[in-house]
């Protein structure tokens, strides 16, 4: 076995691989962020979910103003609308 310096020992290999590789990687990255902000960019904007702490007007403002309130069962957690007063004479 040949006897090499310490400074030669710890040289690795020069030469285009490791460069074409670092070339590679970063263009892959590159393609990759471009694809997701065309990705982004397409989406529609989605409005965001109310609040667990908002009050109902909050959540409510889509709403028309003559509309009537909507309640949430909390047993089965279906929306109903509210029942009608009782009449009486």
């Amino acid at each position: 076995m040949p006897k090499l310096d310490p400074e030669n020992a710890r040289q690795g290999r020069r030469g285009a691989p490791i460069l074409i590789i670092l070339i590679a990687a970063l263009s892959l990255a590159a393609i990759a962020f471009i694809g997701l902000g065309i990705y982004g960019w397409i989406l529609p904007d989605a409005p965001p979910p109310p609040t667990a702490g908002a009050s109902p007007a909050a959540n409510a403002s889509n709403a028309p103003a003559d509309a009537a309130p909507v309640t949430v069962s909390p047993d089965a957690g279906i929306q109903q609308a509210p029942a009608a007063p009782e009449k009486t004479n």
